[in-house]
């Protein structure tokens, strides 16, 4: 995955390294976020109650 960058001049978040003409600030690498999507996923898909959330009738 590729790397988050925040720009530093209207905060928004962005895969790109330069946003609104300026370099962004470093917020999350593609490695960690990879890991952060996996562990979301895997949470949310298989063990929602490990983090104190309950499914509705919708899911």
């Amino acid at each position: 995955m590729r790397d988050i960058y925040r720009c530093r001049v209207c905060k928004a978040f962005t895969e790109d390294r330069f946003h609104c003409g300026v370099e962004a600030e470093p917020f999350l690498d593609g490695r960690r976020r990879e890991a952060l999507s996996k562990l979301m996923s895997y949470i949310l898909r298989h063990d929602p109650g490990s983090i104190g959330l309950s499914l509705d009738s919708e899911g």
